[in-house]
């Protein structure tokens, strides 16, 4: 017989908000503990997503870099658990800054991929995000991933977007429709 609520006592599910760092605190007053949960929300919810937020992609390389220097001991506990704190203060930051844009995540994905190669001001950056997200919509179904021309119709849909909109040199033009592309394919 397995008792639900005393696992959920035991190992409470924390999201990561605002209040996040102050409630492992409580839970967890050795820093070892600290650090190890810290660990493990973050790979859950940050490595594990990297693919899906460009934000989360520089997160998960920071995470990753940190936990690397604590295991090879090149970082003190306490600098692991300030660093990893900057990460959560980071996430915050982000998903604060996606409410006050009234955005939803994958609006606020393409957002911050386009603004981390487009030079125009946020507003257009924020119009330009919702008529693509529009226009992608009535392409995206359950499963279109695994159909190689809705694959292919998605692909040009964005490049045609990128290309019709921003005059960026081709390198750049290509990262940021593979950035695209892979916050759509994991919209899936």
């Amino acid at each position: 017989h397995i008792n639900i609520d005393k696992i959920r006592n035991d190992f409470p599910i924390l999201p990561i908000d605002e209040e996040y760092l102050k409630k492992i605190e409580e839970l967890y007053p050795d820093l070892d503990d600290r650090v190890t949960e810290l660990i493990s929300v973050l790979e859950a919810i940050i490595v594990a997503n990297r693919n899906a937020n460009p934000l989360y992609e520089s997160l998960a390389e920071k995470v990753e870099r940190i936990v690397r220097q604590w295991r090879e001991r090149i970082k003190t506990v306490e600098e692991t658990y300030m660093e990893l704190c900057e990460v959560v203060d980071a996430y915050n930051r982000a998903q604060r800054e996606k409410r006050t844009l009234g955005l939803r995540d994958e609006e606020f994905y393409i957002f911050t991929a386009l603004r981390e190669h487009v030079k125009k001001p946020e507003t257009e950056l924020i119009s330009d995000t919702k008529e693509l997200v529009k226009t992608l919509g009535k392409k995206l179904f359950k499963g279109w991933t695994l159909q190689r021309g809705a694959v292919k119709e998605v692909e040009r849909t964005v490049r045609t977007f990128i290309m019709q909109r921003y005059r960026l040199p081709i390198e750049e033009r290509d990262a940021l429709h593979k950035k695209i592309m892979n916050i759509v394919k994991s919209m899936d």
